[in-house]
């Protein structure tokens, strides 16, 4: 009867841990995101100052 206890609590650690396993990989993803999308936001902003130059050049 011990055999039952001992499985229950080794499948309630497996619970445990797969569910940390995900938000760790969650955490993970969402900060390679984050990376990406600040990388699109550094281009755009480059991009944006070389217009706004070209459109001061054009005006002169």
């Amino acid at each position: 009867m011990a055999v039952f206890g001992i499985v229950n609590m080794l499948f309630y650690l497996a619970i445990i841990g797969f569910v940390i396993y995900v938000i760790l990989k969650m955490l993970s993803h969402m900060e390679e995101r984050n990376t990406y999308l600040k990388e699109i936001r550094n281009e755009l902003r480059k991009s944006n100052e070389n217009e706004k130059v070209n459109k001061d050049e054009h005006e002169m």
